[in-house]
């Protein structure tokens, strides 16, 4: 039915050799067992606490995810408990499957080097490898994105082979259950698929199509009484992401010329990981890495589409789309949202790199020949192409730090160390949602009674002496600043500040991971400390909850 290439070429070894190296940074992360943060917090305490059946329905904490990946997470927490390498096998497993994936699309379409490129951007992806060991369904994501493409791209070979339409289908209808990148990604490609079986049989070929598209499109309505429409259509979420993931609601054509640009800027840090847009000196040097990728892509997309039109309107219509569902504000076109496009830029940009380095032979040709002028620029341009390559082994540092360097934040073990100092006469103070971790981590309720803390800018109706009106009955305050994120960066240390300025003295301290710090304040209840510490000269205001 499939048929691929042997794989005992030696041609084959080098991307062979980075499936095993992506593996083994996927396995070791999930190996290492690192406490949830707050985004996988906040899905597991759903599946904590519901059952299978009300897994269905607007979940908690603005979650969202696919119910067939909810359930199978439900299962594995009721078997093997709250462990997080238990909750975090399925999104191995979709990780690993994923290399796997993309082993199969390179050897089927791609040259020995493209074969490479494509699966070294796969195994090495910072992105990919962190998601592939945190419990939240993007490693589903992907996986049946790169899974719908591949099989979309058999369907378009032979268009009349009745058990590739059928595989593409049955893929669709089980994916959306697992993935909403699978939901995202097929609308296009099966657009493609049902107009190039059009042209080529008609209704004789179009017609396993339409009768599996139907089939879809009843499953789809199920899926979507059930869960889609509850993750869809929320204001707080279609506020955050305007005019970043979205399109300015009300900004008109200029400004919708100016986002598109942006996004991909932003595309180039999270989730394509070429850049960071908030690092100086060395990290700003991969911006032209993060150009050369985007070049590279649009060359590959030409090329494919120029030599194989029927895969080159698969990827054409499927990165259209994403922009398209954007400008619908159904799904916004960033960050970890956009997971789903990584296989098809992926492919595009392997053909690009096989371009490259085809131009790069001919120039080399061109100079032997003694047409030097003409061959030098051909020459030089190849070689700007190709110098992408180099910057696969950030993306293996990158990757690495993450499956073997300090957590960013260790919220399990922060969490323990604060009910072991928790004595009766304090009161516990979370930074933003620190929270979070204790409801996962302490369910018990041991750390109480609790308040939380965030700073917004300051009116005229701030209150500073809201903090020693919510701690001024307390011995000692425990303080715990957790995961940093706008706006919020600039709370634990104002909190200190404060807590200090009112009379308090840090007596124990703690860090957690590069990020978290734990703290126990002693309190002195001494006269007239009110009026001295409650000035107000910060443009920030710190709330209490």
């Amino acid at each position: 039915m499939f048929e691929f290439a042997p794989i005992r070429q030696r041609r084959y070894w080098p991307a062979l050799a980075l499936v095993a190296i992506g593996a083994c940074l996927r396995v070791w992360l999930w190996a290492r067992g690192q406490a949830l943060w707050l985004d996988e917090q906040m899905i597991a305490m759903n599946l904590r606490d519901r059952t299978l059946a009300t897994l269905a329905g607007r979940l908690d904490h603005e979650q969202s995810a696919p119910l067939g990946w909810m359930a199978i997470e439900r299962i594995v927490l009721v078997v093997v408990g709250e462990g997080e390498m238990g909750l975090r096998v399925q999104p191995l497993l979709w990780g690993l499957a994923t290399l796997a994936v993309a082993w199969l699309i390179g050897r089927r379409w791609l040259g020995t080097l493209g074969l490479t490129v494509f699966v070294a951007l796969f195994a090495l992806s910072p992105t990919l490898v962190a998601y592939s060991a945190q419990v939240k369904h993007y490693s589903a994501d992907v996986f049946w994105a790169a899974l719908l493409l591949l099989l979309a791209g058999l369907v378009a070979e032979q268009p009349a082979d009745r058990r590739r339409v059928a595989a593409f289908w049955l893929a669709a209808v089980v994916g959306i259950w697992f993935s909403m990148g699978a939901f995202l990604a097929l609308p296009a490609l099966a657009a493609v698929l049902l107009v190039q079986a059009w042209i080529r049989g008609r209704l004789r070929v179009s017609w396993p199509h339409l009768a599996g598209g139907a089939l879809f499109l009843a499953v789809m309505a199920a899926n979507y009484l059930l869960v889609l429409r509850h993750a869809t259509g929320n204001q707080y979420l279609n506020k955050f992401w305007s005019g970043v993931g979205y399109p300015p609601e009300d900004g008109g054509p200029l400004a919708l010329a100016k986002w598109f640009p942006l996004t991909v800027g932003r595309l180039s840090e999270s989730p394509f990981a070429l850049v960071d847009l908030h690092a100086g000196g060395a990290g700003r040097l991969l911006f032209g890495v993060a150009a050369l990728f985007w070049l590279l892509a649009v060359v590959g997309l030409v090329a494919v589409a120029r030599r194989r039109p029927e895969l080159g309107l698969l990827l054409l219509a499927s990165l259209a789309s994403s922009v398209v569902l954007a400008m619908l504000q159904v799904v916004p076109l960033a960050a970890r949202l956009a997971m789903w496009t990584m296989p098809v830029v992926f492919a595009a940009v392997a053909v690009g790199v096989e371009v490259a380095a085809k131009a790069l032979k001919r120039g080399a040709g061109l100079v032997r020949a003694k047409r030097v002028a003409p061959g030098a620029a051909v020459l030089a341009m190849s070689l700007v192409g190709l110098s992408f390559l180099p910057a696969l082994t950030p993306q293996l540092v990158r990757s690495s730090v993450l499956a073997f360097g300090e957590p960013e934040l260790n919220d399990r073990e922060a969490i323990a160390w604060m009910i072991n100092r928790h004595r009766q006469g304090d009161v516990v103070v979370y930074v933003s949602s620190a929270g979070r971790a204790a409801s996962w981590y302490d369910r018990e309720g041991r750390l109480s009674p609790a308040r939380s803390v965030i700073t917004v800018p300051a009116t005229s109706d701030c209150r500073p002496e809201a903090l020693w009106e919510a701690v001024r009955s307390f011995d000692r305050v425990i303080v715990y600043s957790g995961v940093q994120y706008v706006p919020y960066l600039e709370t634990p240390e104002m909190l200190k500040k404060m807590l200090i300025d009112i009379g308090g003295q840090v007596i124990e301290s703690k860090d957690f991971g590069t990020v978290g710090t734990a703290y126990v304040v002693e309190l002195y209840h001494g006269p007239a400390l009110l009026s001295v510490s409650m000035e107000q000269s910060s443009p920030l205001c710190l709330v209490v909850a």
